[in-house]
């Protein structure tokens, strides 16, 4: 979904979020200013925009029109702060977010599988496009082993 969405962003975060999605909001505003807002199994995470605090670059993105964004799932973009999750629903609420209670939810999630074990590729964005590398695993090297100190072609101890 890396196509530019044209909701509002009030609407295209709660719409994530109700989602569950897991992925980057990348946001550009009419003044050629960037941000991310990323977002992890429908909770938010955290938010860069101008350098701001975490309060007010929220509030700055909600005040502002014109904004363009575009979802890139998968992808979790590293935040300067991350939200607790208290604050992150109390920032979510603000916008008219509502936690759906569901009965069958009573048990924590799982831990994804992703995150549990190390990938064997490493998503980055380079020069604007997502790219995949292949994660190596390090195996450590054997150490040579360490001949005699030779002295005039005899091997002492």
């Amino acid at each position: 979904m890396m196509a530019t969405i044209s909701l509002s962003f009030e609407n295209t975060l709660l719409e994530l979020c109700y989602e569950k999605l897991t992925g980057t909001l990348f946001i550009a505003s009419e003044s050629n200013r960037s941000g991310q807002v990323v977002i992890n199994n429908g909770s938010l995470i955290g938010l860069n925009y101008c350098g701001l605090n975490t309060q007010e670059a929220f509030n700055c993105l909600i005040e502002s029109q014109n904004l363009r964004c575009s979802f890139t799932p998968d992808l979790l973009f590293p935040v300067s702060e991350a939200l607790q999750p208290e604050a992150a629903l109390d920032l979510l609420e603000t916008i008219g977010y509502s936690e759906k209670m569901d009965e069958d939810e009573d048990e924590p999630d799982p831990i994804p599988e992703a995150v549990a074990e190390a990938p064997e590729t490493n998503t980055v964005i380079y020069r604007g496009q997502k790219v995949e590398r292949k994660v190596e695993k390090q195996t450590p090297k054997p150490e040579p082993k360490k001949s005699g100190l030779v002295y005039r072609g005899q091997v002492v101890s």
